[in-house]
């Protein structure tokens, strides 16, 4: 992000040519080399998608949001993608704002989650997870795209544990 846009905006037209490269020299017929072919595209496609996540404006607002809205799209297209590949069930591991069904910001309008649920119907399901103490790195500014500046380190302490007729043994 501290390169100029302009920088950023011409690896991702590089990281773009050199995918639609490698997409040209596909194989003509199902081989262990095709199998090892779609997999190297796959990995420059994941290239390709990070040179252009980095290509928008992040000083614009209206270009910040389809950066976020971008940066869902192609998770959800990776996701699928893997999906796909390996024929069964998948986790996917994500910031909660990520895999909600819906934005949970104006300024970030698109969510992984509702995505993925319109791609998959009933079969995407997204679970919680929380940790018991510890630490997490995280903003307390209100950022759609925190910077590294940003970022803290929070604690958090054990929880408590609620009253209940059956005591709690360790």
């Amino acid at each position: 992000m501290k390169e100029p846009l302009a920088m950023r905006r011409g690896r991702a037209e590089r990281t773009g040519r050199v995918l639609e490269l490698l997409r040209a020299q596909n194989p003509a017929e199902r081989t262990e080399a095709d199998d090892c072919h779609t997999r190297a595209v796959q990995n420059a496609e994941a290239v390709d998608q990070v040179a252009r996540q980095y290509a928008f404006d992040y000083d614009d607002p209206a270009d910040a949001g389809e950066a976020m809205a971008y940066r869902d799209t192609v998770m959800v297209e990776n996701t699928l993608w893997w999906l796909w590949q390996i024929g069964d069930r998948t986790m996917l591991a994500a910031h909660n704002g990520h895999v909600y069904l819906q934005g949970f910001d104006p300024d970030y309008p698109v969510a992984q989650g509702g995505l993925l649920r319109r791609a998959l119907g009933n079969g995407y399901r997204a679970v919680g997870l929380a940790f018991g103490h510890g630490s997490f790195n995280a903003t307390d500014k209100a950022v759609t795209e925190p910077r590294d500046e940003d970022v803290k380190t929070f604690r958090s302490r054990p929880p408590l544990l609620a009253r209940s007729s059956t005591p709690w043994t360790e």
